[in-house]
């Protein structure tokens, strides 16, 4: 669970940083649908910034090649 709670306020840093520095729009992460990030104040931030999740099936070969 600690793991969690330090992942939301620096994905809100690095959001953040993204949007000011670079001026890309953050669209779609990719998660591999284990359940590592449920926290209700993270899926509200996604829909504020209409950041779509995406999810894929973990130790699927062509799956995770995609993503790498």
């Amino acid at each position: 669970m600690q793991k969690i709670s330090k992942f939301f306020p620096k994905f809100c840093i690095f959001h953040q940083t993204i949007k000011n520095k670079i001026g890309k729009k953050l669209q779609i992460l990719i998660f591999d649908n284990r359940g590592e990030f449920p926290s209700i104040e993270f899926k509200k931030y996604c829909a504020t910034y209409n950041i779509h999740k995406g999810f894929f099936k973990p130790f699927t070969l062509y799956q995770n090649s995609v993503v790498e």
